[in-house]
């Protein structure tokens, strides 16, 4: 074996290894293991991949420039075992370290071509190394945009239609950088070939990391712009929802003030042994169905839980109700009356396509301690849901789940914590408030 050649390989496929960067940085959020873990295999790949790929490109003369090829797509299935992202996804970030990788290697053949004239290989070792450095400034230049902006345009819904075909353009630009890459490096000297490529693709790269960033730039005001639509219409329904309240506690005085002038009669007619007159007078009340349950101790809690009660019995939605709470609570109640109110109002929304028997929505409140306050709200819903890195269910429609982006913020007030879940088609919201901590502020 021939161990100069065996290790002119190695060095010319070690720029694999911050290609392989390329990958796995952009994934580094939705790694389905820990992170020691996937790098760590991710080295034992590389490591085996360099080995297996010098000793064979030594035996069979194989280009290194192909065998770099391959180890990229390697990483492609790679990549789908280990993170948590969607396989289109996956495709872009893998043909963007492949469109990388050979911009580093095209730009080190020109940047080299002096030394590389009279040698029959394309490559020697310190042509390697200097490629490897080219990667390592790429590395540089491009992690925020892989790090940060890649893995933050991956979260936004707007885009979910648009990966479909993002693809293609990291595709066409290693095809275009496989396509100049020069067969015979004497041509490169003739004329201004040289000097016009080394300034050229210098500024494509910058082109590329510029247009990241604009992209970037564009979708994350335009996230800022439906968040802002998002809270005008929290207040919007927040408005509505007052203004349905007050209706619903006006009638509640109207229907407790003639529920007294009832009891006047019922009274007036035991006290004068008018037992038949009292039986028709209840019977009569009964056919009304004049009714006064209480949900909850809290009168506030009561009337906004009483007001939802109303809402899903006309909706044909059955409500389950556990509202432990006391009478005087140890958090602002326009605070809780907002966060029951959004769940409440989401929750509904999403049983109402359901069949019948799938429309039930179940509340639980209550004291956990006298530090800790718990809520829980429970329904079905159809189609699939998905958390996304804010915590917050993310959803394409404009009304529906945007009251909870309020609710977190009323449960960091309370330095609290919210654990969506969504299993078996189930969605559950679990909230705890610590009152106590905001006493005083």
């Amino acid at each position: 074996m021939d161990k100069t050649i065996f290790l002119r390989y190695a060095l010319e496929l070690a720029i694999t290894v911050p290609a392989s960067a390329y990958c796995f940085l952009p994934a580094s959020r939705y790694y389905r293991f820990r992170k020691p873990v996937v790098y760590l295999a991710a080295m034992v790949e590389e490591l085996f991949f360099i080995l297996v790929g010098s000793y064979l490109g030594m035996r069979y003369s194989i280009s290194s420039f192909y065998m770099m090829l391959v180890s990229l797509l390697v990483f492609y299935p790679s990549l789908l075992i280990c993170t948590r992202l969607e396989w289109i996804k996956v495709l872009f970030i893998t043909l963007n370290a492949c469109m990388l990788t050979f911009f580093a290697a095209l730009y080190n053949t020109y940047l080299t071509a002096p030394w590389e004239q009279n040698l029959e290989l394309t490559w020697q070792p310190r042509t390697s190394l200097v490629c490897l450095l080219i990667c390592l400034w790429v590395l540089v230049i491009f992690y925020p945009a892989l790090y940060r902006r890649l893995p933050d345009l991956f979260e936004q819904p707007l885009l979910d239609r648009m990966w479909s075909w993002l693809w293609v353009v990291p595709l066409v630009l290693s095809a275009l950088f496989m396509w100049v890459m020069p067969l015979d490096p004497s041509l490169m000297l003739k004329g201004r070939i040289r000097l016009v490529m080394l300034i050229l693709l210098p500024l494509i790269l910058i082109a590329v990391r510029l247009s990241y960033y604009l992209w970037w730039w564009i979708v994350h005001n335009m996230t800022l712009h439906m968040q802002s639509m998002q809270e005008n219409s929290v207040l919007r329904l927040e408005s509505k929802r007052y203004a349905a309240l007050q209706n619903y506690l006006a009638e509640t005085r109207t229907m407790r003030h003639d529920f007294r002038q009832h009891l006047r009669v019922i009274s007036a007619l035991a006290r004068s042994g008018k037992q038949e007159e009292l039986t028709a007078y209840l019977d009569e009340l009964e056919a009304g169905e004049v009714q006064n349950v209480s949900l909850c101790a809290n009168t506030a809690v009561d009337a906004i839980a009483s007001y939802y009660d109303d809402l899903a019995r006309n909706h044909d939605i059955r409500m389950n109700w556990t509202l432990a709470l006391p009478r005087t609570l140890p958090v602002s109640e326009p605070d809780l009356c907002s966060l029951l109110g959004n769940l409440l109002d989401n929750a509904i929304q999403a049983v109402q396509p359901l069949p019948l028997d799938r429309r039930h929505v179940e509340v639980i409140g209550r004291m956990l301690s006298e530090q800790m306050l718990g809520i829980s709200v429970t329904n079905p819903y159809a189609g699939s849901v998905r958390i996304g890195r804010s915590g917050l269910p993310v959803v394409r429609s404009r009304n529906h789940g945007i009251g909870l982006q309020s609710v977190q913020a009323l449960v960091k007030k309370y330095n609290g914590s919210m654990d969506l879940s969504t299993d078996d088609g189930i969605f559950a919201v679990n909230i705890l408030l610590y009152p106590s901590e905001t006493a005083g502020k």
